[in-house]
């Protein structure tokens, strides 16, 4: 019986690996469909404004984050009597979303030791109003910007390459400026440096302590020539289609960054396809041994 559902689960898993290879590397084959290259430089319009601390003239773009000082649920492995087990502890991090409420033990120390009872944690409630709809405090505020001279708006989902965590853009955002002191005051939250507010002292923050970073894009970043790929919608907004679609610094050309995109297309649905052949073969052939 231990056999077959081995068998079962690695066939389920291998499968499913397999499978997400297959759609990578069709979707390399196929490459890019139905999406524009624009290449021109960037214009902001209008740019971002977060209402709410009322920050202006912030660029293309903020990413702002939210996040509160609370309990987190962490793991520690124990090795007892020849055997590992895991047990759960509380430590207490600035997390940008709100977290459940857990059992565990006070410190790493009384887990590691198994000494003292396990309690309940529970956090004060996280502020809806620095929430975005994924329930996280992490939400860009984006503006009106145009690429080119024939008015096309890029859309949010083009403006977000501008985090830097992309793979056509490598610039990193830096501490928002123009961020006055008496922004945060309405929500109880203090400049405490550039880009940073907080409702508590961040070198010893306590349970339900708030911090707020903003960050923009560099001035100098924005000069020279960007080349955006999307799908063209009717008001003339680019945005991504179907995950097609990115933003370069420079000029690129349609088929360049087709290139591009069925390269790493193929490079990761080669990787699903070896996780999936060896989960496969070798969980079969381990599961023979063991119980051959």
């Amino acid at each position: 019986m231990t056999r077959i559902v081995g068998y079962i689960c690695l066939g389920i898993l291998g499968g499913i690996a397999v499978l997400a290879g297959i759609f990578f590397c069709l979707d390399g084959f196929f490459g890019m469909e139905d999406v524009v290259a624009v290449t021109g430089k960037i214009k902001v319009v209008k740019p971002a404004e977060d209402e709410l601390l009322g920050l202006t003239d912030m660029g293309p773009v903020i990413f702002r984050e939210a996040e509160m000082y609370q309990y987190q649920k962490k793991d520690i492995r124990v090795s007892k009597g020849g055997s590992t087990y895991y047990y759960q502890y509380a430590e207490l991090n600035f997390l940008n979303g709100p977290q459940p409420e857990f059992e565990a033990y006070e410190s790493k120390a009384a887990a590691r030791s198994l000494f003292g009872s396990m309690k309940k944690f529970q956090n004060p409630p996280f502020p809806k109003e620095f929430l975005n709809e994924n329930g996280t405090g992490k939400t860009p505020v984006y503006g009106t910007v145009e690429i080119g001279d024939d008015g096309i708006r890029l859309g949010g989902s083009l403006l977000r390459y501008f985090d830097g965590q992309e793979n056509t853009l490598k610039d990193e955002p830096v501490p928002a400026y123009h961020t006055p002191e008496e922004a945060g005051e309405k929500l109880g939250l203090r400049l405490v440096e550039d880009g940073v507010y907080a409702s508590g002292n961040p070198e010893e923050p306590e349970l339900g302590d708030l911090r707020v970073t903003y960050r923009v894009v560099a001035p100098e970043v924005l000069e020279g020539e960007f080349t955006a790929i999307g799908k063209l919608t009717d008001d003339n907004v680019l945005e991504e289609y179907s995950d097609y679609g990115a933003l370069y610094h420079g000029v690129v050309t349609l088929e360049e960054a087709n290139h591009d995109f069925r390269v790493e297309q193929f490079k990761t649905g080669f990787w699903f396809l070896l996780f999936g052949i060896v989960v496969l073969v070798g969980g079969f052939f381990m599961i023979n041994v063991l119980y051959g």
